[in-house]
Formats: structure tokens, C-alpha cells, sequence
């Protein structure tokens, strides 16, 4: 593969790190809003219980209590599966960033084992042509 061809091939790699990079950002957003809202319409039905269950409540609270309820469940299931969808969609993001990693690895290290090759091939040449030379002066001095 031409050196030019690897080189494009490390940029586009690069860039696909940069964009998984952003999206597992969004994901992890997602998540932690999600979380928040689950957090809140938790929070909201332990108070709203709370306030029904003190002994200072009166027949209407409790009676409001029960009428809310069910929606408010509904609500909090809802949110838990958001949670957990945004859950998912992070850890597919932290794969897609672990595998965009591993490729723009991969061509680093073919991009240092190419620049390996080149020096031992240029220092094989070298020595060619010191054994060439000695050969040469060894060959004019027998003469």
C-alpha cells in the first residue's frame, strides 16, 4: 500500500475516533439527563407517599394520592426505560470509540512497521555498498 494511501487511510481513522469520540459525549449526556428524570419522578411519588401517609393528611390528600398515582408510575417506568435505552446507546458508543481506537492503531503500527522496513532496507543498502567498495579496493590492491 503507497505510503500516500496509508497516510489518507490514518486521517480518516482519526477522524472516525474524533466523531465516536462525540457521540459517546452525547450518549453519556443522554444518559445522565435520563438518569436525572428517573431520579425526579422517583423522588416526586416518594414525596407525594410521604405526604399522603403523615398523619396530618386529610381524606383529600389521600384521595389525590390515589388519582395520581398510576400516572405517576407510568411516568417513572417511562423514564426507567429511557434510562436504560440510554444506557444501551452508551455502551454501544464506548464500543464504536473502542473499536475506532483499535483500527487507528492498527494503521499507526503498520505506519511504524513500514518506517521499520524502510531503515533496515536503507541500512541493508548501506551495506551493500561498503561491501561493495571493500570488494572493489580489496580487488584493485590484489592486482
Amino acid at each position: 500500500m503507497p505510503k500516500r494511501t496509508i497516510g489518507n487511510l490514518l486521517k480518516v481513522r482519526q477522524a472516525s475516533v474524533t466523531e465516536t469520540r462525540s457521540l459517546l459525549a452525547d450518549a453519556l449526556a443522554a444518559e445522565r439527563i435520563a438518569a436525572e428524570d428517573e431520579t425526579i419522578a422517583t423522588t416526586a411519588i416518594h414525596d407525594e407517599v410521604a405526604a399522603a401517609s403523615a398523619l396530618s393528611a386529610n381524606d383529600g390528600t389521600v384521595e389525590a394520592l390515589g388519582a395520581w398515582l398510576p400516572q405517576a408510575r407510568v411516568r417513572q417506568t417511562a423514564a426507567r426505560e429511557r434510562r436504560q435505552a440510554a444506557e444501551v446507546a452508551t455502551a454501544r458508543a464506548r464500543a464504536a470509540l473502542a473499536a475506532a481506537r483499535a483500527a487507528e492503531a492498527a494503521i499507526e503500527s503498520l505506519i511504524e512497521v513500514r518506517k521499520t522496513e524502510e531503515r533496515l532496507e536503507a541500512e541493508r543498502r548501506a551495506q551493500a555498498d561498503l561491501n561493495e567498495h571493500f570488494l572493489t579496493r580489496l580487488t584493485k590492491s590484489n592486482e
